[in-house]
């Protein structure tokens, strides 16, 4: 599936699905609805492969989801 988002390369300290703390070298910004979760693989124009290891969600105050951040 191809989606939009915003692709960074920056590390980062996370955690993963098992709680245990993992180095990101790369965090994707998508929009709410796009479904994405620990184990998929994002590529950037195709080229490079990652693993998703960590997702994360960032809510309005009233609870409703604003965005998703995948880190790889």
């Amino acid at each position: 599936v191809q989606t939009q988002g915003r692709w960074l390369e920056k590390r980062r300290l996370v955690r993963d699905a098992n709680g245990e703390q993992v180095i990101s070298e790369v965090s994707v910004t998508l929009a709410p609805e796009e479904a994405v979760a620990v184990g998929d693989q994002l590529s950037l124009d195709g080229v490079a492969y990652l693993t998703v290891i960590a997702v994360s969600a960032d809510r309005d105050l009233a609870g409703g989801l604003i965005l998703k951040r995948a880190y790889l």
